[in-house]
């Protein structure tokens, strides 16, 4: 047997990579990994012989409740045979025996002296992604001080790698109790320390390898690479269904985001590309020493004060997308490009659309900067919006929580502008051109874009 693919992990940062850390969602009975110390700890695990799946000890302490926890079993010293491992509890016999999953012996005869806990939260991240197998889930306590990693060795203290592609695998964040979307912005961190980690070759603090028929996601998370070499922060196979739900990158060596779904992410002053080879969807790329999105599509997102273009693409969409002063182009549409509801400004030493190679501008507006509209003819430039000067409300902070790329109701283009974008064919639309939408008295016209826009911090 195996553990369950019901298990589900608890990590806190009172918690203890010794503990068992995990529960059996389905079990119908107490779940002791969501509390910082474990329930039971006992020396003196046993095993009456090789293959043996019954566990005692003497000193005793087990319950029916604890049934459906998981319990890590390991040789702390002095003890005998012992794969050192997490098990679940299967079965209760009495307070000295119970049943695991699985024997916990080598192979070369029966466990004696083993250490064993039941329940209580993982210390970090990295060891719960390592133990993680097909279907589990794990959630990650916030914390005002980060997870620091203490290895560059992906596993415990390390960084977060789901580690094999045939499993489906799912790591949340959480500020006060599960599943609550961290509502004030404080996410997990994992977070690189000043001294005495060092990556020897580029390593994502978090990684995963999932297929077309095993989606992967982490979520509500945040990546610190504190600006030390070979760092990453969320990667993915280029072949993978990996997802990125809310998360942010910050200060990265490398990408921030790189062949990962991102879904709401921030990607924010990193060494090299904010979101590279990723489809990113109301997400936000800033200050990064390279392009902002490269060579995905995307839909509401921004690309702002970043090192190179705004956005780059082959063969892709970008869909009420904003690009506002960047050091290269506001989108370098390198070859069969579509951008539609979008704006670019003030790109003082570029083009606002870098058009070549059969790209297509619809209803797209853009505040011409150094070079111009366009550097080639594109296929089509339909209902193309000129604007007489930058339209948003406040977009030059880099901070999320201060900068604003809302349309400006007092600007000179305002009304060319609301209510302007396409929406369904055949129905009425209030979409805004841009990313960051309007909101009508009463909470219509683009309130629900602009409400998810401004709460996970891209406008």
């Amino acid at each position: 047997m195996a553990l369950s693919a019901n298990t589900v992990w608890e990590i806190r940062q009172d918690g203890d990579d010794d503990n068992g850390g995990g529960y059996k969602s389905d079990a119908g009975t107490t779940d002791y990994s969501q509390q910082a110390a474990a329930q039971l700890t006992v020396t003196d695990g046993a095993t009456a012989g090789a293959t043996n799946t019954t566990l005692t000890s003497a000193t005793g302490g087990f319950t029916s409740a604890m049934v459906g926890n998981v319990v890590h079993v390991w040789d702390a010293g002095g003890g005998s045979n012992i794969t050192d491992g997490w098990y679940e509890i299967a079965a209760y016999t009495d307070t000295n025996t119970v049943t695991l999953d699985r024997a916990p012996d080598d192979g070369n005869g029966g466990v004696s002296g083993a250490s064993v806990k039941v329940g209580g939260a993982l210390g970090t991240p990295g060891l719960a992604a390592s133990l993680m197998a097909e279907g589990h889930k794990a959630y990650v306590k916030y914390n005002a001080t980060p997870y620091t990693l203490t290895t560059a060795t992906p596993g415990a203290g390390g960084p977060v790698h789901f580690g094999t592609a045939d499993k489906r695998a799912y790591m949340e964040g959480y500020e006060t109790t599960r599943e609550d979307g961290c509502p004030n912005g404080n996410r997990p961190e994992v977070k690189v320390p000043d001294s005495g980690v060092t990556f020897a070759a580029l390593t994502a603090l978090f990684e995963g390898e999932g297929t077309a028929n095993e989606t992967q996601q982490f979520a509500n998370l945040k990546a610190n690479g504190n600006s030390k070499s070979n760092t990453a922060g969320f990667v993915g196979d280029n072949d993978s269904n990996v997802h990125a739900v809310n998360c942010v990158a910050v200060d990265c060596d490398d990408d921030g985001f790189s062949t990962i779904k991102s879904e709401r992410c921030l990607s924010q002053s990193n060494g090299s590309v904010g979101f590279d080879s990723c489809d990113a969807f109301f997400c936000r790329a800033t200050g990064n020493a390279s392009a902002g999105i490269y060579n995905g599509t995307s839909s509401y997102s921004i690309a702002d004060g970043n090192g190179g273009d705004g956005f780059i693409g082959y063969n892709t969409a970008f869909i009420n997308c904003v690009a506002y002063n960047n050091s290269g182009d506001g989108f370098g549409l390198l070859r069969n490009n579509i951008c539609v509801n979008c704006i670019s400004s003030s790109h003082g030493s570029g083009y606002e659309y870098d058009t070549a190679d059969h790209s297509l501008l619809i209803n797209c507006a853009s505040y011409v900067g150094g070079s111009g509209r366009t550097d080639a003819t594109p296929m089509a430039d339909l209902d193309a919006i000129p604007l007489s000067e930058d339209p948003f409300t406040d977009p030059g902070n880099v901070d999320p929580a201060s900068c604003d790329f809302t349309l400006d109701p007092d600007g000179d283009d305002y009304d060319d502008l609301k209510a302007a974008g396409w929406g369904a064919i055949g129905q009425s639309s209030y979409a805004d051109v841009g990313a960051v939408q309007h909101e009508d008295a009463g909470g219509g016209g683009g309130g629900v874009l602009r409400r998810l826009a401004k709460q996970y911090g891209i406008g």
